[in-house]
């Protein structure tokens, strides 16, 4: 009995042992993941030991502050990567020690030389202005109108203090943006278009991320007001599709010298709705179309029942990643008559589009924009025309053959113009895309035939 309570005990502790290990690496793996986590705790410690003194106080107040902003930084790049690029580290000194308030730059991080007020609030709202103004698409700022960036950051900041301080939002309207306000009537009619465009998800995942993109293409090329104006009217776009009614019908398409992008909006009833399944044909064929107009991005954007379809929408372009490649798949919740509602952000890029901007030259191929909206269908039609005429009675047809015909028809045609290097290649495609209803089919000497569904 002795022995049995001593090999218990032994096995209690091997246990227990493993059990701290096991509770120690997770917690490790989780601070490494969450950095800002750890600036928590660390107010936290600081906070409880406040007592020790103005220095422990202080060190409390910045590592709060660093860890509010660093947290919805992380919060936000996940919604759309790499937004705000840089991490916050805040410095407080004296007001009597320094002249004006300042920042560096230091790799992955911007460093906040700061005042200290000595109340919390404004601490925290200055803070939060300068590190948006310094890190929120920092690329993009230069080519951006001063005034619909300074309407973007105001926009940003309210959120970020909703989310992180809510008791400190009256102080932040009251204090700092109504007195904004009062001195430029544009930035109140901006903040209430923004105010619009968050409420249905549309401020970070498809604003703030094309704007980022607008940026990027452009630097480092030097500022001019000459870039302002592209970068308004996609603003006064997604402003118009934030405020669309329901069956009212506006364009869906932003085609400008560095902006070209597309928005499908999945969620008509008489489109998507059948007995036992979401009809997307019609959507898939849209998102195809896109391409051959020059589009370089592409939105699904769908609420309610709607995400259900887009999720069978995004299970067909995830299987052409050559043709559609995802950038993010954003589900979250918008409110309607103080419901919450599911609704779906789903951005592509559309990579032949994208390759033929960055060659700047026209190649061998053509460029997609070059080609009519309707250019694929009648290339379907071409390919189904000349199916039927060597068919006849026959079920299937070679691919060799079935290419030499159509090419005897239209002596133009050639895949490479669709981006594909190979014929069969190009009809998989229309196959799998359900615009060609044929099987493709391999016999056993590996010649590839195309074979009607009977």
């Amino acid at each position: 009995m002795i022995f049995n309570l001593v090999d218990l005990t032994s096995t209690i502790n091997a246990i227990t042992a493993w059990s701290i290990v096991i509770v120690l690496g997770a917690l490790l793996v989780y601070f490494l993941k969450n950095p800002e986590k750890i600036e928590k705790w660390v107010s936290l410690l600081a906070r409880l030991f406040s007592f020790l003194g103005l220095r422990v106080q202080k060190v409390h107040i910045q590592k709060d502050i660093q860890a509010s902003l660093n947290s919805y930084r992380s919060k936000i790049n996940k919604e759309c990567e790499d937004l705000i690029p840089y991490k916050t580290e805040i410095r407080f000194l004296n007001a009597s020690k320094i002249k004006k308030e300042d920042f560096i730059h230091e790799g992955d991080k911007i460093i906040l030389i700061l005042k200290d007020q000595r109340n919390q609030d404004d601490n925290f709202i200055r803070a939060s202005l300068m590190s948006t103004q310094q890190s929120l698409i920092p690329h993009s700022r230069p080519y951006i109108e001063p005034g619909l960036m300074k309407s973007v950051d105001y926009h940003f900041v309210k959120n970020l203090i909703t989310s992180e301080y809510r008791s400190r939002l009256n102080k932040f309207l009251q204090g700092y943006l109504l007195p904004e306000i009062k001195k430029n009537k544009t930035l109140s009619k901006d903040l209430s278009a923004l105010e619009k465009i968050g409420e249905e998800g549309l401020f970070t995942r498809v604003l703030l991320q094309e704007l980022r993109d607008y940026g990027l293409k452009l630097f480092p090329k030097l500022a001019s007001s000459s870039y302002h104006k592209e970068p308004r009217h996609f603003f006064e776009k997604v402003d118009e599709l934030a405020n669309k009614k329901q069956y009212e019908d506006i364009p869906l398409s932003f085609d400008s010298e560095y902006i070209k992008t597309r928005f499908i909006l999945v969620g008509r009833p008489d489109v998507v709705l059948r007995d036992n399944y979401f009809n997307i044909d019609p959507y898939k064929k849209r998102a195809f179309l896109c391409e051959s107009e020059g589009a370089e991005t592409l939105y699904l954007l769908g609420r309610g029942i709607s995400t259900e379809a887009i999720k069978d929408l995004v299970d067909e372009l995830d299987r052409m990643p050559r043709k559609f490649e995802k950038n993010y798949e954003s589900n979250y919740i918008i409110k309607r008559n103080k419901r919450n509602i599911k609704a779906s952000c789903v951005r592509y890029t559309l990579l032949k589009n994208v390759e033929c901007a960055d060659l700047g030259t026209e190649g061998e191929e053509k460029k997609a924009s070059e080609y009519e909206t309707d250019d694929i269908m009648k290339c379907v039609e071409l390919i189904s025309v000349c199916f039927e005429e060597i068919a006849g009675s026959d079920s299937k047809v070679q691919l060799s053959k079935l290419q030499t015909a159509i090419i005897r028809k239209d002596s133009s045609f050639t895949e490479k113009s669709y981006g594909f290097k190979k014929f069969k290649d190009f009809i998989k495609f229309l196959i799998d895309s359900s615009l060609l209803d044929f099987n493709l089919v391999e016999v056993q000497d590996q010649s590839w035939f195309l074979e009607r569904i009977e």
